[in-house]
């Protein structure tokens, strides 16, 4: 799921940041959010949801 997202924010812009669950890539396990333009997007695994968030709106 979270490559076929990446994949389709590639198409919008070709700036997607992505946060990881660590600052060292080798230790990294799981991409936490996606940042493009002047949205966020989390990717919640356990309870299966996705936030996206745009300054202080959130849509689930």
């Amino acid at each position: 799921m979270k490559f076929a997202l990446w994949r389709m924010l590639r198409r919008i812009s070709d700036r997607v940041q992505f946060v990881l669950d660590d600052q060292h890539l080798d230790k990294a396990t799981r991409i936490e959010s996606y940042r493009i333009k002047h949205l966020t997007i989390e990717i919640n695994a356990i309870q299966k949801t996705l936030l996206i968030n745009k300054g202080s709106e959130t849509k689930a």
